[in-house]
């Protein structure tokens, strides 16, 4: 059965070390650089939901839609990869969801 048309969704959280940040103004640089580097790229939404206060950690939860699941998976697989390129974060921990 193929499956057309069906709305997939995918749901990441995933969770950054910053070990250069000495400031919350320094955190937020490098958070906003990086969400909009997500956001041009790959169309997501995506917001830090956690640690708002706290200078050297950050949450942030991203939101993908598509109608190929594949091509989600793919995505997500390139999400990861930009974040750990990302020479100002360390990824610490990565979640995802899927609705398909």
């Amino acid at each position: 059965m193929r499956d057309e048309g069906k709305v997939k969704l995918a749901l990441l959280t995933i969770e950054l070390f910053l070990p250069q940040s000495r400031s919350l103004k320094d955190k937020r640089r490098v958070i906003k650089s990086l969400k909009d580097r997500l956001r041009s790229r790959f169309n997501l939404s995506i917001a830090e939901v956690e640690h708002l206060e706290t200078w050297q950690r950050c949450r942030l939860a991203a939101a993908l839609v598509s109608s190929n699941g594949a091509r989600l998976e793919a995505d997500i697989t390139e999400i990861v990869n930009t974040i750990n390129n990302c020479p100002d974060a360390m990824m610490t921990s990565f979640n995802q969801i899927f609705y398909l």
